[in-house]
Order: C-alpha cells, then sequence, then structure tokens
C-alpha cells in the first residue's frame, strides 16, 4: 500500500505531501482526504497538525486517495474534530505526509522540518489524550481539556496579574494543595493586588469550584467544612487546578519531542480540545520576559517563580524560550547544547530522534548527519564527540544535565547502552547539572581540549589531565555508592547536624578543642578551614559565586566558636546517655544565608570524603573508595573515573564529576609548588 500510495519525493527541490481533508458536516461520517505533493519553495497555504499519535491499538480507517489507512485513535478524533462543513481543509501530517515505511525518506524529510513548520499558516496543537486521566474514558478528557481552556481564557480576560497573584499565595504559603484565604488574609491580598491594578471582582476567577457553607455538621453540631472554610475566599480550587494541569502539563502532547520542534517553529499556535481553541500568545502574556533557560540554567530559575508557575508552566515557558531565541536577533545562536538540555525530559519512541528531532531547533552549525541506518548508542556517541568539537571544551560531558550512569544503576526503566563508552552521553536520561561551574566559577582543568577529539577504534577517547589522587574510606553510614543517586530524605532533615558528625569521622574534634595541634591542608590554611569550605563547594547562593576570602575570615571565627559549643554539648550527652543514638543539641552549620543556602543545595546529593594523598573532595554518587580523581583538559571540574582494565594504568570508565579543594582553579596544571608536594604529573587518559 505504501508503495502506490507514495511516491517517491524530489529531494534536489525539496518537496512535501499535504493532506487534504475533505469537508463534511456529519463528524460520524467516515474520514476521507487526498495527499498533494508541492513544492516547499512556493507552497499553498497549509496547516500542520501537532499531536501525540497515542497507542496504536483500535486504529480507525481513513480513506486517502481511494485507499483505506489506518491511523490511531488520537488521530482519528482529531480528524473529526478538524473537519470543516463546506469547504476542504489542507494539513500537513506526519504520520501520513511522510511516507513511514522509508527510512531514506524518513531521514530526509527530518532535515525539512524547520521549514515546514516555520511555513505553515499556524500549527494546531492537538491536546488529546491527558496522561493522568487514560483510565477516565476519553469524554472525560476533552471536557476536562475544554474547561482548562475556558480556564485559561477567563484568567486572560480579566488580567493577567491575577495569576501571578495566585502564584504569589502559593509562594508565601508553600502549599499547593489548597488554595484558601482566610478573610483577613484575602483583605491584606487584595490590598496587595489592587495596588498592582487588579481589581477585587478580577480574583473571583475560578468558575469550577466551590465552598460548601452546608456541609453536613460534625459530633458538636457544626459544620467542618465552615469551620475550615466558611470564612475563607477559594482562589483556585482542585477541579480549576486539575483543569489547568489537564492543557498545559498532563497532555501527552507536551512529552513528545517531535512535537517541541513543530511549537517552536510555527508562526502560531492554536491549542485545540474538541471545538474549543486557544491562541498560544494568550498564554505566553502570562510569562512575561523570564531569562532563558539554557544547558546550565533550569526554566524558572533562582527563585522567579512560586510553584504555580513552576509546575503548571513549566512545558509553555521552555517552548516559549526557545521561540523567543529563534525570533529574538539579540540573543545569540540557537544553540544544540542547549536545545538538547531545553527538551531533555522529552520523549521520542525512537530514542534516535531525542537527537534528530530537534535539530531542526539548532542554528550553530554542529556537524551532525541523520542516519537512521546507525544505532542508537553510535547516534549519541556522535553527537557528544561532534559537541565537544564545536565547544573546543568538554562541557557536555562535565556540565551537561544528563546523568552518567555507567555503575548499572539506571532509572526510569532504562536499559544500559552496552556499546556506549562512558564518555558518550546517554540521551535518554535526564537531570541537572551536577556541579555548576559556568561564568567562570571554576576552571579545574585547562579551558580547551584537543579538538577534533580522537577517538580510538570508534571507542576510546584521549584526553590529557592530571590524576589527583584516589576517593579514600566513605565514613558517612547513609551513603551507598549503588542504588538511587539521591541520598536518604532525611539527610535534609538532619543538615544541621552533618557536617559536624563528618568533622567527627574524617578529622576529629581535636582540629577544633586543641587549636595549637591543628594541621595544616596542602593548600597552607588550617584544616578546619578547608574543612567546611570544601562542605560549600567554596560558594555561596544564589546566584552562585565563589566564597571571598574576606568572607572566609568572618565565617571562620563564627563557625570554630558555635561548633565548639556544639561539640561540648555533644560530649556531655555522650557521657550522660552513653548512646551511640543521641539525638544531640541542632546547631546551625552556617551563618550567613548564601552559605546557608549552599550547603542545603549540596548537603542532599554530596558527601565529604578524603583521597589516599589527604585532599578533602565532596563526591556524589555512584562514586565509591578508590576512584580516581582527575583534572582534564577542557573539563570545568574534576572528574571522577573508575580503572577499566586491570592490564592497563590508562584505561577509565568517567563516573561523575567531584569537587576537590585547592584544584578548581587549574592548580593542577600551573602550581608547581601543589604538584612537587604531591608528584602530581600531566599524563594522557583513555576514557572507554
Amino acid at each position: 500500500m505504501a508503495e502506490s500510495l507514495y511516491e517517491p519525493l524530489n529531494v534536489d527541490n525539496p518537496s512535501i505531501r499535504l493532506f487534504v481533508l475533505l469537508p463534511d458536516s456529519n463528524q460520524d461520517s467516515p474520514l476521507q482526504g487526498r495527499l498533494q505533493t508541492v513544492s516547499l519553495v512556493s507552497p499553498p497555504a497549509y496547516e500542520a497538525l501537532s499531536y501525540a499519535w497515542g497507542h496504536p491499538e483500535n486504529t480507525q480507517p481513513v480513506s486517502i486517495n481511494g485507499q483505506t489507512v489506518l491511523v490511531t485513535p488520537n488521530l482519528a478524533t482529531a480528524l473529526r474534530h478538524l473537519r470543516l462543513d463546506n469547504e476542504p481543509r489542507v494539513l500537513w501530517i506526519d504520520a501520513l505526509s511522510i511516507n513511514q515505511a522509508s527510512l531514506t525518506e524518513r531521514a530526509h524529510q527530518v532535515t525539512l522540518m524547520a521549514q515546514i513548520y516555520s511555513q505553515c499558516v499556524r500549527d494546531i496543537l492537538w491536546l488529546g489524550p491527558v496522561a493522568d486521566s487514560e483510565n477516565r474514558g476519553r469524554s472525560f478528557q476533552e471536557e476536562t481539556l475544554v474547561k482548562g481552556l475556558e480556564m485559561i481564557k477567563n484568567i486572560a480576560d480579566r488580567n493577567l496579574l491575577t495569576l501571578r497573584f495566585i502564584d504569589e499565595y502559593h509562594r508565601i504559603h508553600d502549599d499547593w494543595d489548597e488554595v484558601y484565604l482566610s478573610s483577613e488574609e484575602y483583605r491584606q491580598a487584595l490590598s496587595r493586588a489592587e495596588e498592582s491594578g487588579v481589581q477585587a471582582a478580577e480574583l473571583e476567577i475560578n468558575p469550577f469550584d466551590t465552598v460548601d457553607q452546608n456541609a453536613d455538621t460534625d459530633g458538636n453540631g457544626e459544620s467542618s467544612s465552615a469551620q475550615d472554610h466558611s470564612s475563607r475566599k477559594m482562589l483556585l480550587g482542585p477541579r480549576a487546578r486539575g483543569a489547568l494541569k489537564a492543557v498545559l502539563t498532563s497532555a501527552s502532547v507536551w512529552k513528545r519531542i517531535w512535537i517541541m520542534q513543530e511549537l517552536s517553529r510555527a508562526p502560531r499556535i492554536l491549542l485545540v480540545a474538541k471545538r474549543t481553541s486557544l491562541d498560544w500568545d494568550r498564554i505566553s502574556g502570562f510569562l512575561g520576559d523570564t531569562p532563558y533557560a539554557d544547558a546550565f540554567h533550569a526554566t524558572f530559575s533562582h527563585g522567579y517563580a512560586g510553584p504555580m508557575m513552576r509546575r503548571i508552566f513549566h512545558n509553555v515557558q521552555i517552548v516559549d524560550h526557545q521561540r523567543r531565541i529563534l525570533r529574538d536577533e539579540t540573543a545569540g545562536p540557537s544553540k544544540l547544547l542547549d536545545v538538547l538540555a531545553r527538551f531533555r525530559t522529552c520523549r521520542a519512541t525512537d530514542p534516535r530522534d531525542k537527537i534528530f528531532g530537534l535539530l531542526g531547533l539548532a542554528t550553530d552549525d554542529v556537524d551532525i548527519k541523520v542516519d537512521y541506518r546507525s544505532s542508537t548508542a553510535q547516534v549519541y556517541a556522535n553527537v557528544t564527540a561532534a559537541l565537544i568539537n564545536h565547544m573546543g571544551n568538554l562541557d557536555i560531558i562535565c556540565q551537561g544535565p544528563w546523568h552518567i550512569r555507567k555503575d548499572g544503576s539506571y532509572i526510569n526503566g532504562d536499559e544500559q547502552l552496552e556499546e556506549l563508552p562512558s564518555w558518550a552521553i546517554d540521551f535518554r536520561t535526564s537531570g541537572s547539572v551536577p556541579l555548576f561551574a559556568q561564568r567562570s566559577i571554576f576552571n579545574a582543568g585547562r579551558a580547551t581540549c584537543q579538538v577534533p577529539c580522537r577517538v580510538l577504534d570508534s571507542k576510546a577517547l584521549l584526553t590529557r589531565g592530571v590524576v589527583l589522587g584516589s576517593v579514600g574510606p566513605i565514613r558517612q553510614v547513609d551513603y551507598h555508592a549503588e542504588g538511587s543517586t539521591k541520598l536518604p530524605g532525611d539527610r535534609r532533615d538532619n543538615a544541621s547536624r552533618a557536617p559536624v558528625d563528618w568533622l567527627k569521622r574524617y578529622l576529629g574534634f581535636d582540629v577544633l578543642i586543641n587549636p595549637d595541634s591543628e594541621p595544616s591542608y596542602i593548600t597552607g590554611e588550617r584544616a578546619f578551614t578547608a574543612f567546611w569550605r570544601t562542605l560549600l563547594a567554596d560558594c555561596g547562593a544564589y546566584p552562585m559565586s565563589r566564597i571571598t576570602l574576606e568572607r572566609v575570615v568572618e565565617e571562620d571565627a563564627l563557625l570554630r566558636n558555635s561548633w565548639l559549643e556544639y561539640i561540648r554539648r555533644y560530649s556531655q550527652e555522650q557521657s550522660e546517655t552513653d548512646a551511640e543514638d543521641t539525638q544531640y543539641a541542632q546547631c546551625a552549620p552556617f551563618h550567613e544565608p548564601r552559605l546557608a543556602n549552599m550547603f542545603m543545595h549540596l548537603i542532599s546529593r554530596w558527601s565529604f570524603s578524603i583521597t589516599d594523598n589527604g585532599l578533602y573532595t565532596l563526591i556524589t554518587k555512584p562514586t565509591r573508595e578508590g576512584d580516581v580523581l582527575a583534572c582534564i583538559d577542557g573539563g570545568k571540574v574534576p572528574v571522577v573515573l573508575r580503572p577499566a582494565n586491570p592490564e592497563s594504568e590508562r584505561q577509565y570508565q568517567i563516573i561523575t564529576v567531584a569537587y576537590v579543594h585547592g584544584f578548581m582553579d587549574m592548580e593542577a596544571t600551573e602550581s608547581i609548588s601543589l604538584r612537587d608536594k604531591l608528584g602530581l604529573k600531566e599524563e594522557e587518559l583513555l576514557l572507554v
């Protein structure tokens, strides 16, 4: 069927097929249409359709050029709602416009995607199905989506500041489950809102949730509902929140990799559920000119927005960022690394499309060929090498927000790509930048590496660097190299206790109790000072920046006094109870807010350790005792390496990154005194 329906396209004169959906006023009538081949040089007016393919079961027929083609139920539903009564509708639909059985045609059409969506009149974003409601039936999903679109219209029609006002409530109260204001809270909030131009009536934006003031009474004859809410204003209740989430979060389209390119390139976007629609610009207006997210900065980073903006508008925000970047001449190029990071949580049926589906959004000239004949591992390794060559550094490895998981601790059900070298990024994964080093915060290795990079036998990446030492015993009882990348949840709950506990386990309390006997660190500073600076990665937050020497002197004096008092209390409790698990008094580990923020940022993932040659380090899973720490050319932070071949001292797997105190500013290559003290030398390292 495909061969007779799909005549080969002209690759010399870029061509596409448009699907002409024939009209019918009866929504239940059979779907009919025809394919029309046109040149992209001067195509007729057409709309593009973005949608989630959905499950292939229970396919439905569409008559195309007199032949029956089976499509997924979601596409069939979309076509029935989009079909006009009296005139044909011209659409570009990937499932119908591309011969999916031809790898050659698929690869060629991928290279035209940016042009296809840039030249359409508008892109229709069909919102169904809702991922969170798949068991509730299609009609329920559709009605929820329609209500969500109406909700957004209601907010937009009243005042854009209304949503910001609700979000500010979330931020202050840190409460996402219910949004109620007491009478006094409401008056105060209303006063603040009116100062910003929001009128009282505009705060009543919730058409779907009501407060039942006549609920059944409890045993005391009082209404429990009235006790809680009778005098309160509900700003955004569960049903309204659910409707918003259905449109902007739960709809499957937000996780499909190809749709991200489609939405970013289209001149206009229309969100559609059944016969209800909403223009993209009305949603975009909520967001304002927020800073662009990139490979190293998250959407809504540094506390820009409260929880509602972050949770509900995250998907819209990253697409809106990409749309603005492509249209903003002052934004610079749309870098492939940023694009891959921005949409890293999106899914692709074919894992190679995690790359190929986004190439049309990058405007920097990275040498990547679309080739579906290459395996996933080959594609990922080639892309990693291409980005190293393009950038001239190892940011893709040392700073990329993808998990490096070569220890077998794979998550989300992903199977390990056996052919993938440890230095190549597994783009199926997602995470966050493990140790932020941009803005020249850290420069552990040389700024650049050799390019084009040398990959031996299509597997081993040849690098140069300095081995600093091996990770010594890890003495924290809650640290296990295997398993989840996160440490136990109570690590943050007991954060005030952890630093002093680590001090006891690694250095001993004598460094504070008997300061005259306190040893010096390799850098010449006192051991306790180097210890607490290591716990903070020598930074404060937010925004993240290095600790000044003046701040070091001030904080060091405060910490020595407070920790010494804490140690005395601890020792007293231990002597009185003689118990190892004494719940000893709490101690504020750091005084200055920016330092306290940084410690809380690090405590859930990072642990202190000491190398075999006495270097203080922060390590994270899956680092284990015996792993090697090294500074390599092009890497802003040290890397954790694991010997890969007992017969070769130079072959390593790259595991993750680390902080090594005193070696974050090219000391490994430029400080002759430190190198001489530790016997360090530059050497070639093979990453396999």
